[in-house]
């Protein structure tokens, strides 16, 4: 071993096979003392602090060479430098220690690792994972790499898989380096492990051995059967020791051992347990109980019978018979087992009877059952031959309908004017159709195709009728055609125009002409009367033969016979012919005067003919002045003409004057009459009134003028 107190330099060789209490290849122990090594190796060092090398003070020089052991730092010590190699654990029991450029792939465990002349350390964080490892925090020097010699201690049951980072990727001990404070989780394979299963006495068990996980639940295990014994479950020694399934082979514990072994089945004696059989509504055939003792199959009873069901060999745990019992399985307990039934089925054959085709209703034993409803044309139902079964019987059956034919009625209406024709038959009959009859008319058949058989249903049958047509055909015994008369039967006939015949008058037909056509075709004759030309109204000629209008026959010539009296018009007069009406001895009116009043009278024919003469006043006469009285209205003298009734101021007639401006008005009381015109020859009237009047006649004459 070296002991550093000044200055010692390793440059060649080795270190080699020391041991001391502390620093086995080199111990610095003062403050001032350095090691500095280029080169050379330690090695193979034993001791109890530093195998290799130990700095209680002082300063180690890495400039090259290798350091195999551990390395221990005390107090204020530093490595300077990053050309020495160590290959183990650097312990750092100072937080003044420094680092200058010193790399472990072990990495620098104990204090925080400070960094030196531009160097920095980061820390590792070794997450175990349930597993344990000394120094789980390290330092290691920037891109400094990690030492795959870092593992975990070992772990009972399981197998260290190596460093991984948070993000599940492994640590690549040859690439990746270390660049900032990480933390690397620790990855466990559990070991697999072989468990032999034996049956200590029981039946092989299938399967005989299991692959196991360390510290997880075993799979569900094989249940072994022993007659006359119960399973307790699997254990690790044959009559005791760690249980690892229960009665059932479901896991009681984790398995805990690092290697194979055999597990081994515990048995207790079995009791006797009760099975009872129970019928499920059948009839046992043989005893309802048996007495089996715990794990033993119980022996099949002898089938049980139930009408209406099948059974389907097969017994149940439950009432409801959805667990089947199998009888190699072993008793565990008092139990009942129910017999498991398949219901029958069962058919009903209907014979319809209505034409239809047989049917059959096929449904389980028990089974409500519903009665078809059937029809049958023309009949009504009359029920089964046997009573239908309400629920399906424990039997097959054959059930026939009976039917009653029922009675339907047509009624015919022949439209002819006679009562409904009513058939009334049994459907299916044969019916006779009715052979109708219509005056004037033509059978034309029915509404709807009358039946050949009766329907099965009642039914109203209408005559169709066609109309005939006739013709009245007429014979006018050489007068002139009239055309027949063809029209259908009950129409309304119009009478044609009477025929004529020359020289004679139409004395109507041989047989009367009908209002409406007859049913029959008819021929009628006219009958005729020599015409005396009484009829005639034609004017008669006097000098030529005429028409009768009555006959159309040739009247002869008259001759004028002359009316006694004259004939007149406004101009002349003449005598009229009283055969042909002629104006004979026609001439104008003469003689006679006429007057104010009246036309002048024809001196021949007496009739008043020409114009008045409107001043000849035959009737002329004074009319004296009268004084006006306080009783009575006065009046001018004046002329008056009787004829005419009119008014004049003097006897030639010829001013006229209206009578209201002759009219004096009455007096009223104390008047004087001394003022009165006097009467005289001519009227005294006012002059001024005169004068008015006369210029009215002047203008009167200037109008005849």
């Amino acid at each position: 071993m070296a002991v550093v107190v000044g200055t010692f330099e390793l440059i060649d060789g080795v270190i080699k096979s020391c041991k001391a209490g502390r620093g086995g290849g080199v111990y610095v122990g003062n403050k001032n003392g350095t090691f500095t090594m280029t080169g050379g190796s330690i090695a193979d060092c034993t001791a109890v602090n530093g195998s290799a090398l130990y700095l209680k003070k002082g300063t180690m020089n890495a400039g090259g060479g290798t350091v195999c052991g551990t390395v221990v730092l005390e107090s204020n010590s530093t490595i300077q430098g990053s050309g020495s190699t160590f290959s183990e654990l650097i312990i750092n029991n100072s937080e003044q220690a420094q680092f200058g450029g010193a790399h472990s792939p072990l990495g620098i465990v104990g204090e925080k690792s400070l960094g030196a002349n531009g160097y920095s350390y980061h820390k590792v964080t070794f997450a175990l994972n349930g597993g344990t490892m000394d120094y789980p925090e390290r330092y290691f020097c920037e891109n400094g790499q990690i030492s795959d010699k870092i593992k975990p201690n070992d772990r009972a049951g399981y197998t260290f898989g190596g460093w991984y980072k948070a993000d599940g990727t492994a640590w690549d001990y040859a690439n990746h380096t270390v660049t900032e404070e990480i933390t690397l989780y620790a990855k466990w394979t559990a070991n697999t492990y072989t468990v032999t299963f034996d049956p200590n006495g029981g039946d092989r068990v299938t399967p005989e051995t299991m692959t196991v996980t360390y510290g997880e639940a075993l799979d569900q295990m094989p249940v072994p059967v022993y007659r006359g014994y119960i399973f307790i479950g699997w254990f690790d020694q044959k009559w005791g020791g760690r249980q690892y399934s229960y009665e059932n082979g479901n896991s009681a514990n984790p398995y805990d051992k690092t290697e194979n072994c055999t597990l081994y089945a515990m048995w207790q004696e079995a009791p006797l347990y009760t099975v009872t059989f129970d019928p499920n509504g059948g009839t046992l055939t043989g005893p309802a109980t048996r007495d089996i003792r715990q794990g033993d199959p119980v022996d099949k009873p002898d089938d049980p019978v139930r009408e209406g069901y099948y059974f389907d060999f097969t017994w149940y745990k439950d009432a409801a018979c959805t667990q089947k019992w199998d009888f190699s399985d072993p008793v565990m307990g008092n139990m009942t087992l129910y017999a498991g039934w398949t219901i029958r089925m069962f058919r009903i054959t209907v014979k319809p009877e209505n034409g239809d085709a047989d049917f059959t209703i096929t449904q389980n034993y028990g089974t409500a059952v519903t009665a078809p409803t059937l029809t049958k044309t023309g009949y009504t139902f009359a029920g089964w031959d046997v009573a239908f079964p309400t629920t399906m019987p424990a039997e097959n059956l054959t059930i026939k309908a009976k039917w009653t034919v029922n009675s339907y009625t047509i009624t015919v209406k022949p439209e002819n004017g006679d009562a409904d024709i009513i058939i009334t038959q049994d459907y299916g009959t044969a019916v006779t159709t009715p052979t109708l009859t219509k005056t004037g008319y033509t059978f034309a058949g029915w509404d709807v195709a009358f039946p050949t058989t009766m329907p099965a249903e009642n039914r109203t049958v209408t005559a169709k009728w066609t109309v005939n047509s006739y013709t009245i055909t007429f014979d006018t015994d050489g007068g002139s055609a009239v055309a027949p008369i063809t029209q259908d039967y009950g129409t309304v006939i119009t009478k044609p125009a009477d025929p004529k015949k020359t020289g004679y008058l139409f004395d109507g037909w041989n047989t009367e002409i009908p209002t409406t056509m007859p049913a029959q075709n008819l021929t009628i004759k006219a009958k005729w009367t020599l015409c005396d030309h009484k009829g005639n109204t034609n004017a008669l000629s006097c000098t030529k033969e005429t028409i009768c209008s009555a006959c159309e026959g040739k009247v002869p010539a008259q001759g004028h016979v002359e009316l006694p009296g004259y004939r007149h018009d406004e101009r002349t007069h003449w005598i009229e012919c009283k055969n042909c009406t002629e104006k004979l001895h026609q001439t104008a009116h003469s003689g006679g005067t006429a007057t104010c009043w009246r036309k002048a009278k024809c001196e021949y024919c007496g009739e008043f003919y020409g114009a008045i003469d409107k001043n000849n006043h035959t009737d002329l006469h004074y009319v004296p002045y009268r004084h006006a009285t306080e009783k009575e209205e006065g009046h001018f003298d004046h002329w008056y003409c009787g004829d005419c009734d009119r008014y004049f101021l003097n006897s030639a007639a010829t001013v006229e004057v209206p009578e209201w401006m002759l009219v004096i008005d009455r007096l009223k009381s104390g008047d004087d009459q001394k003022g009165n015109i006097p009467t005289g020859g001519e009227s005294a009237m006012p002059w001024a009134v005169l004068a008015l009047l006369c210029g009215a006649a002047a203008i009167a004459k200037k109008k005849q003028r």
